[in-house]
């Protein structure tokens, strides 16, 4: 087995941790696509992303994520699966 080697270690203030889970999603084409084109259409620019089979772990960037959106772009996320922010 290899060491591991840590490389890096970044702290960023404000970001927003998003959690979508759906067992919709499972083995669906396109659920994706459907989630990242609510985040496109509001200008919002997605930092980090992780998935499984029925989740989509994500970071918002700040930058983007102004406070009055936050209602438009949740609500359509939460009409795709369970959301939590």
């Amino acid at each position: 087995m290899h060491d591991a080697l840590m490389t890096s270690i970044v702290l960023k203030p404000g970001i927003t941790l998003l959690d979508i889970v759906s067992t919709r999603m499972l083995g669906q084409v396109g659920f994706m696509a459907t989630v990242f084109d609510i985040f496109n259409s509001n200008g919002i620019s997605v930092d980090v992303v992780a998935t499984s089979e029925v989740s989509i772990s994500l970071t918002l960037d700040p930058r983007y994520v102004a406070y009055n959106s936050c209602f438009t772009w949740s609500n359509a996320v939460a009409a795709c699966a369970q959301a939590l922010i």
